[in-house]
């Protein structure tokens, strides 16, 4: 450990890593020396004068002004503001790049043999000549005309007789340049650990004619570009472990196992951390974690909030009315009605101020973390509104909601095991560490940064490729198994996934043994309960004392234990909300629209009448919704015999008497009910009619005795309590034809007989033995019915 001097300044990669040196020290009285990050250190360390350093947003804008000239659209990226904002990242990062590192852009074509990129290299050169001019005209300053215009705080830097920087990873050249100018003003020193994996780093002081080995801590002086003093690593693999899982779940377990051994080990929780190569595995993680024993340094999704998943919500049902829409409104208390009224908005093209009533409209005034983001990413967001109020208000709001989900809500529980991705070890070390996800492609992450140039000529440029980038985190990695006692890691294994080749560099054998123990640890074992899978089911059961429909007597005629789970039970089953299929959605629309017609006039005498009321209604509910509107429109098409027929009847004397009536009879001791479509009267006779869209149940003589389906017959008897029926019918809305049930009589005096039958005090709530009626059941699993 260094002994420090109070007017000392001390430069750690994080502030994670400040937190942690500073915790270190509270147990001792040494004086601590002044602490900063390597990013306030750059700010305070620089000055450019009479220049403000411009903010992102504005940055994307004087952008996209730079970008007016005839050859940029060769670049194949929309200069319309909207998606070039989306775009806009990929110029900035290559910008951003060439800047750091200190390459002038118009020396990439020396380098591009083949002349490859050429006609590329110069409209970027172009572009970034006239962003830089707009800029100075402007009297901004960012990451990429920093480097040709900041100057030494030579002020700040004479209140330290010496600084002592943490080196992580990797200096880029304009960074490296400014701590040599530094050096030259004012004793400095870095400290860093060689490895295989930051060689790059090693070259950048062996061209100041430095020296460094492999596997060494290292404290250099830079102001005497001299060695102070130098530590071999011991390279010891004995403490690590490995295990091939089958998926990430299999990883959770993992993690909660070595956690249980590691502090049975008498390693402190503060001392254990958990790596995550990826961010998403932290929704599961946090899923298990019951006891609350984890600390997510890296926060949750700002995606998790109930804000933004509300936010999301309205989104959602604007670009798609669904059925799984509607229900997540509705868990989110959302007035559907209201939300409705407002999209008439969200189409239109607002004024600067509109829009931010709008986006002020959407949140409520808590003082809640998401709320102050929301409001913070809005002030920020509102610089862009003057660019974007060409475009619907939908639209805003979807690029608003990609900005707040690439923010994160801190994790405030307090668990004592650390949670952080690997740029997030910088600087800090743990006894124990467990990684997950281990697998190729994922460590090191697969870069995808080298746009607009090969790496072959990246490399020849002098900028980062793709395995420099690699290789950076392959160095991190390293770092930490350097720095800790015990390593686990775990990988998933299958056809697709393979265990990183990284391990095979590290020399850490790998290891495809299950560990079995592992699927108790999130899931409780039980011992399974009884199915109800005996042949009978024995009860006393009074049919007359409750209301008997058609469809309840036909599942108990279907599958008795079915009726037994159902009615009886009450099990309802669970569905989870998702879109009907089409021909259940414009039955129930056809069903609605005539019910919506009748209840209006009795009779149509007019067919063109009728045809407005039926399509009034269906354009109504199918707005916006170009999928169902099509449907709609055929059966617009196939009503038209349907609505012929309407109006020879109104014009024959029927009138429509009852719709979508519920009608309640006691018949020989039972209590029937049901709703029925329509009831029509001619004279002091009634017709049943039962709508059908789609097939119309049909029996045989060889079907009639095993028939379940009295539907007819059902709303015969109920229909009579209102008068004499004269004719039952299904009504074929699809060519309109009344079709009568050819088995009536027989299939009522068969009812007669099922109802009789039903009299007995107890039942036998036996399965069906036809297989068949087993597809669509939601009970087939209790009854354990393999198919």
């Amino acid at each position: 450990m260094s002994s420090y001097t109070k007017s000392q300044l001390v430069i750690y990669p994080t502030s994670r890593a400040i937190r942690t040196r500073i915790q270190s020290e509270l147990k001792t009285d040494a004086l601590l020396p002044k602490i900063i990050s390597i990013g306030e250190f750059e700010k305070k360390v620089v000055v450019v004068e009479n220049r403000t350093f411009i903010d992102q947003d504005t940055r994307t804008q004087i952008l996209n002004e730079a970008s007016a000239f005839s050859t940029f659209k060769k670049l194949h990226i929309e200069r319309e503001f909207f998606t070039f904002l989306k775009n806009s990242k990929f110029l900035f990062s290559f910008f951003d790049e060439l800047s750091v590192e200190l390459v002038d852009i118009k020396t990439l074509d020396t380098y591009d043999t083949y002349a490859s990129y050429a006609e590329h290299i110069e409209i970027l050169e172009t572009l970034l000549e006239k962003y830089k001019q707009l800029l100075n005209e402007k009297n901004y300053v960012d990451k990429i005309t920093l480097p040709s215009l900041y100057k030494i705080n030579h002020a700040y830097l004479s209140t330290f007789e010496e600084i002592e920087l943490h080196l992580e990873g990797y200096l880029n050249s304009f960074e490296f340049n400014l701590m040599l100018e530094i050096a030259k003003i004012v004793p400095f020193k870095i400290q860093l650990r060689t490895n295989n994996f930051n060689t790059k780093m090693v070259q950048k002081f062996k061209e100041l004619g430095i020296e460094l080995e492999n596997q060494h801590d290292y404290i250099i002086d830079l102001s005497q570009k001299s060695i102070v003093s130098s530590i071999k690593n011991l390279d010891n693999k004995e403490n690590f472990i490995t295990l091939s899982c089958e998926n990430q779940i299999t990883q959770v377990a993992f993690i909660k196992k070595k956690v249980y051994d590691y502090i049975n080990l008498g390693i402190l929780p503060k001392d254990i951390a958990v790596i995550l190569p990826s961010g998403s595995f932290t929704k599961l993680l946090d899923l298990f974690d019951d006891e609350n024993n984890f600390n997510f340094a890296m926060g949750f999704s700002y995606k998790t909030t109930p804000l933004y998943q509300k936010l999301s919500a309205q989104y959602d049902y604007f670009t798609d009315r669904d059925l799984e829409g509607k229900h997540r409104l509705q868990r989110h208390e959302v007035d559907i009605e209201g939300l409705k009224k407002s999209y008439e908005r969200w189409n239109k093209k607002l004024s600067v101020e509109e829009l931010q009533t709008m986006f002020d409209s959407l949140v409520e005034d808590k003082d809640d973390e998401a709320t102050l983001i929301y409001n913070e990413e809005l002030h920020l967001f509102s610089k862009l509104f003057k660019n974007l109020k060409h475009q619907p208000f939908h639209k805003l709001l979807h690029l608003f909601l990609n900005r707040l989900s690439a923010r994160t809500i801190d994790d405030t529980r307090g668990g004592k095991i650390t949670i952080l991705e690997v740029l997030e070890t910088r600087g800090v070390s743990f006894e124990a560490v467990i990684i997950v996800d281990f697998n190729e492609g994922v460590v090191p992450l697969s870069s995808q940064k080298d746009m607009f140039l090969s790496s072959e000529l990246r490399y020849l440029a002098g900028l980062p490729t793709s395995m420099d980038r690699e290789n950076l985190q392959k160095y991190y990695y390293q770092r930490v198994f350097d720095h800790a006692k015990e390593v686990s890691i775990s990988y998933v294994e299958d056809e697709q996934n393979q265990p990183s080749r990284f391990l095979d560099e590290l020399k850490i054998p790998k290891n495809s043994k299950k560990v079995s123990e592992l699927d108790s640890i999130l899931f409780d074992t039980h011992r399974p309960k009884i199915h109800y899978q005996r042949e009978d089911l024995r009860l006393e059961y009074d049919f007359s004392k409750i209301n008997l429909s058609s469809t309840a007597l036909k599942t108990y005629l279907d599958c008795k234990r079915s009726y037994y789970f159902k009615y009886i039970r009450k099990l309802e089953a669970v569905e989870i909300p998702k879109e009907q299929n089409s021909d259940r959605i414009i039955g129930i629309l056809l069903h609605d629209a005539l019910k919506s017609a009748y209840e209006k006039k009795d009779a149509y005498f007019d067919e063109n009448e009728l045809q407005f009321e039926i399509q009034s209604y269906l354009y109504q509910e199918s707005e916006n919704q170009a999928n169902l509107r099509f449907l709609v429109d055929l059966w617009l098409e196939k009503l038209k015999p349907f609505i012929s027929w309407e109006v020879k009847r109104a014009k024959d004397g029927y009138k429509v008497k009852y719709i979508e009536e519920k009608f309640t009879i006691k018949h020989d001791g039972f209590t029937l009910s049901g709703q029925i479509d329509r009831v029509d009267q001619k004279g002091n006779y009634l017709e049943v009619i039962d709508y059908k869209s789609g097939k119309i149940p049909k029996d045989s003589q060889k079907t009639l005795e095993n028939s379940s389906n009295f539907q007819l017959q059902f709303y015969h008897l109920l229909a009579s309590q209102k008068g004499e029926v004269l004719q039952s019918y299904y009504y074929d809305l699809n060519n309109g034809n009344l079709v009568e049930d050819n088995f009536f009589d027989t299939k009522l005096d068969i009812l007669y007989q099922k109802l009789e039958d039903l009299k007995d005090n107890e039942h036998n709530f036996t399965m069906t033995d036809d297989m068949k009626k087993c597809t669509y059941c939601p009970y087939i699993k209790i009854c354990d019915r393999i198919l």
